[in-house]
């Protein structure tokens, strides 16, 4: 009797692992995909980036923008510098941005390391906010609203050129 309960957690055990070793492959599979259409589509598609725009005393900076393609949509990834010129410490994260597109949509931050956490005073922060549109959205503008007005806004194109 136990040798047939042992043999039967061994079955188990080993289905478990099984399962769990292959997916893994197949989310490589399709980053690698992705990375290999964001380094082909990755031109000129940028208007107010690097524009610092400044509210109370925080600077904020949209460097970069990287573009990736998959089922109909474009993944867009704004890489965003923070610095507190002030005295106090603040908060501040990718949720307090919208993407108002073309398409007359407003669009919330989607899935990916969006940044976000605290910055002291004279300190900066660098991190990456990302938005999902569909593929025949070519410009809009990024709105940073920490208190449910809009109040800094960068106008981007990110037509392919």
């Amino acid at each position: 009797m136990k040798k047939a309960i042992l043999g039967m957690m061994a079955a188990t055990i080993s289905l478990s692992l099984v399962g769990c070793t292959a997916s893994p492959a197949k989310e490589t599979e399709n980053k690698t995909a992705t990375t290999e259409k964001t380094k082909q589509n990755k031109e000129a598609y940028v208007k107010d980036i690097n524009q610092t725009k400044t509210w109370q005393d925080i600077s904020i900076t949209i460097k970069q923008l990287n573009v990736s393609f998959s089922e109909g949509n474009q993944k867009l990834e704004f890489v965003t510098a923070i610095e507190n010129k002030g005295e106090k410490v603040f908060g501040l994260g990718a949720g307090e941005f919208t993407l108002k597109a073309d398409n007359k949509k407003t669009y919330k931050i989607s899935d990916g390391d969006n940044f976000g956490g605290e910055v002291k005073n004279g300190q900066k922060m660098e991190g990456s906010m990302y938005f999902q549109v569909p593929t025949d959205v070519k410009k809009g503008s990024i709105e940073y609203s920490p208190d449910s007005k809009t109040t800094l806004s960068w106008d981007i194109d990110f037509a392919q050129k």
